[in-house]
């Protein structure tokens, strides 16, 4: 009887744990989901350059202005050509550069007779005591212009201070012709002393014409020099 009792009892639990794991089996799974927060966005920041005041300061340079000359009486109308050949010695002008400025550019007007045809050296020599000696020196500057149109503007511009303070001598020279009608420079008259601007007498303007200086003719310079503002 009790082994009965004890099988029953036996039976009794075993059905016990099969209701409890389908019990376990029906229950909803649990999920545990992680929750994702998300960071609020935030603005990159906004690099501005920084604004600086722009400041000039004194170098300590003079201004410098450019000072226009014709060399010649524009307001005289009288002109001619006057050649020059191998054995001249050159037309040309004396200028004086004041202190703290240089000879910018240099324009004198030349015919070659209607043929274009032929040359002219330009050169500039510091001042020396006399024409001979101004000349029997190196120039500081040569230009040579070969076979240029007639009634050409024969333009020599400088370096800044390539010709600075100082006398010069500024000559048109070494003329070469192949074509037979020759090369030369336009002359006009030097201004006389009561019409004369003022220029005429601060840079010395003297005319020069093979070897000697010459005051009824000059040729037709024109000169730009740069200097210090007043």
């Amino acid at each position: 009887m009790k082994r009965i009792l004890a099988i029953l009892l036996a039976a009794l639990l075993l059905c016990c744990v099969f209701v409890a794991c389908d019990q376990e089996a029906d229950k909803p799974e649990d999920k545990t989901t992680a929750s994702t927060t998300k960071a609020p966005e935030t603005e990159e920041p906004t690099t501005e350059e920084p604004t600086t005041e722009e400041i000039t300061t004194d170098d300590g340079l003079p201004d410098m202005t450019d000072v226009y000359i014709d060399v010649w009486d524009v307001d005289d109308a009288t002109h001619n050509a006057q050649k020059i050949d191998a054995n001249h010695k050159g037309i040309g002008v004396c200028v004086t550069v004041p202190e703290g400025g240089y000879l910018y550019e240099s324009t004198v007007q030349a015919p070659s007779y209607s043929d274009s045809i032929g040359n002219l050296t330009v050169k500039v020599f510091a001042w020396n005591t006399d024409f001979d000696t101004t000349v029997a020196a190196e120039p500081i500057y040569s230009q040579e212009f070969v076979d240029f149109a007639d009634n050409s503007e024969l333009v020599c511009e400088f370096e800044e201070g390539q010709i600075p303070a100082g006398k010069y001598l500024i000559l048109v020279c070494d003329a070469v012709d192949e074509g037979g009608s020759g090369v030369g420079l336009w002359m006009g008259k030097p201004y006389k002393s009561a019409n004369a601007p003022e220029e005429i007498t601060k840079y010395g303007i003297e005319s020069w014409i093979n070897g000697k200086q010459n005051k009824k003719s000059i040729a037709k310079f024109s000169l730009t020099i740069t200097e210090p503002e007043a």
